[in-house]
């Protein structure tokens, strides 16, 4: 392969790869598992293909790619902190299936939800002001 094409395919490979825009950043989390959660919860979606949750106790983290309008998670993992009011708790579990049963998203605005394979909100959230 000359050097050309391959310097044009590892950077089509690597705009590929790299989340859209408008999906990058901070998103308060107001619903998730049709149930409404408390001021404070997010996900934060990283440019560089990170993400983690904010479910008050307990911290979600791992990477994602876009793939057209699905999300693919991997390299999960958790803290697992025991967190006294079990509130939070119940948060960090919804966040947790939000992640897990979600297939596609759709983003309208500021809105962002993502839809079960019935096409079910499993979770809204609105963009943060930077």
């Amino acid at each position: 392969m000359k050097p050309i094409t391959l310097l044009a395919a590892l950077l089509l490979a690597a705009c590929a790869a790299a989340p859209s825009a408008d999906l990058a950043g901070k998103w308060r989390v107001q619903e998730a598992g049709s149930a409404a959660m408390p001021e404070g919860v997010s996900i934060t979606l990283l440019a560089d293909g990170h993400f983690r949750t904010d479910g008050g106790c307990n911290n979600l983290f791992g990477r994602y790619r876009q793939s057209g309008n699905r999300l693919i998670f991997s390299d999960a993992a958790s803290t697992l902190k025991a967190c006294v009011d079990k509130q939070y708790m119940e948060i960090d579990s919804r966040l947790g299936a939000a992640i897990d049963s979600h297939r596609t998203y759709r983003i309208s605005g500021t809105q962002l939800e993502w839809l079960d394979d019935n096409g079910k909100v499993v979770l809204k959230a609105v963009k943060a002001e930077p």
